[in-house]
């Protein structure tokens, strides 16, 4: 018998073994570390190394992007640098069920966009703003972050500065169909650190920045910050298609491509919270836009993530094989997290609701109010942030100076209102204790 005779009598004994096909049919689509494959029994005598390279090579088959979009022209074998990623049964129902709950015709966006949109839930933003001032190595606390977000004071130095300006980013509408062009990158970094000093002048990374953070995979040098340029950047993160047929998929593999470059310089962890929310804007999906996904990672990173949200260990996220890096356990504890905080927008949403509810009722039972102030009261619950004085009110109701006076003090002295002085102007707003 010829030597390739004989080689494929071993192959084909190989595979028809039942015992190893199970095997790989388990492993391929339940991810485990690599320490913990290699320690488990391995069928047919196979050595662990060996086995390892089996399943990754089938994992790599049924992965995203395709293998033959990955090769060279010139026909050379794949790249073992190359990053990939399946679409094991996890995944694909995990894409399915965000999407279904995340998307602007949801109920659940339905009760968050005004909520959102008023400001009364700030959280998500400050969170996302805060990891993007640690990655930096900025020393802001996250009480001055939070009063950037409401505006509340004027931005101060060349931290404070580039926070205003990326709230003033993410606050401005922007709808496109396309993923951001090097041009576009250009602008949204120059609007970033507008106002501020040379990049150059910028403060030294602190201790808690990504430099000191635990590596992605076994392979740590795979993940070194990188310095590429606004075109580069631009390709890398324009095929959000090439890793699933849904694009959400690619968003959250666009945003670890963004963490993990350096193009931006200090800017840079503002430039991927602007650019992945913009995305799922784009996408279709503006809940997930309000997941602080920057700041939910670097809690992972940390190991400071609660115990529910680690599936895989930080630094054991990228599986390495032969056939290239594997991301599907790093995208599984991604939407893991991201389900979690969605979970917690949604439930924020229902609690805010309901004492929306009961003090609408409140407002409607108390006959001590005239139909005008009830009315005022509505937008007032609707919105808190907002605020109004005598002269507004009395346009409003076309009455006169001295009712809207009498109403709103009556307001203020039932509780329902607070109350001081702007200059001359006194302004009314809803009170916390309603």
């Amino acid at each position: 018998m010829s030597t390739n005779s004989s080689t494929f009598a071993e192959i084909s004994e190989l595979i028809h073994d039942e015992q190893l096909m199970a095997f790989v049919q388990e492993k391929a689509w339940n991810y485990e570390s690599q320490a913990d494959f290699m320690a488990g029994p391995m069928p047919c005598g196979l050595a662990p190394e060996a086995a390892w390279e089996l399943v990754s090579f089938v994992r790599r088959m049924g992965g995203w992007p395709p293998v033959r979009s990955q090769m060279p022209r010139a026909g050379k074998s794949l790249a073992s640098g190359l990053a990939f990623q399946t679409m094991p049964p996890a995944v694909e129902q995990a894409v399915s069920d965000l999407s279904a709950r995340c998307d602007r015709r949801s109920r659940l966006w339905d009760a968050l966009n005004p909520l959102m949109r008023h400001r009364r839930i700030v959280a998500p933003l400050v969170e996302d703003l805060m990891a993007g001032v640690e990655r930096a190595g900025f020393s802001l606390s996250y009480e001055t972050v939070r009063t950037l977000v409401f505006g509340a004071h004027e931005p101060q130095g060349y931290e404070e500065r580039i926070v205003a300006n990326t709230v003033a980013l993410l606050q401005s509408p922007c709808e496109t169909a396309a993923a951001p062009t090097a041009e576009v990158l250009r602008e949204l970094h120059e609007s970033i650190v507008r106002g501020t000093e040379a990049a150059d002048a910028a403060p030294a990374r602190s201790a808690h920045a990504p430099a000191a953070a635990a590596p992605e995979s076994s392979q740590p040098e795979a993940f070194v910050l990188r310095r590429v340029s606004f075109e580069e950047l631009a390709r890398e993160i324009g095929r959000e298609s090439q890793w699933g047929a849904h694009p959400l998929p690619g968003v959250i593999m666009n945003a670890g491509i963004l963490w993990n470059s350096m193009t931006a310089g200090p800017a840079n962890a503002f430039l991927e919270i602007v650019l992945r929310r913009r995305a799922l804007v784009r996408i279709g999906l503006p809940v997930l836009a309000w997941v602080p996904l920057s700041w939910l990672r670097l809690a992972w990173e940390r190991g400071t993530s609660p115990e529910l949200l680690e599936p895989f260990r930080y630094g054991e996220a990228f599986l390495v094989s032969e056939f290239g890096l594997d991301c599907t356990p790093y995208l599984i504890q991604m939407l893991a997290m991201m389900e979690h905080y969605v979970d917690r927008l949604e439930e924020e949403a229902r609690v805010l609701d309901a004492a929306d509810t009961a003090r609408r009722k409140a407002v409607n039972r108390d006959a001590r109010l005239s139909h005008r102030q009830k009315e005022l009261l509505a937008d007032l619950i609707a919105d808190p942030t907002a605020r109004t004085d005598v002269g507004a009110y009395a346009r409003r109701f076309d009455c006169a100076v001295s009712t809207a006076r009498d109403d709103l003090n009556r307001l203020v002295d039932l509780r329902y209102c607070s109350t001081t002085y702007q200059g001359k102007k006194q302004v009314f707003w809803l009170s916390e204790t309603v």
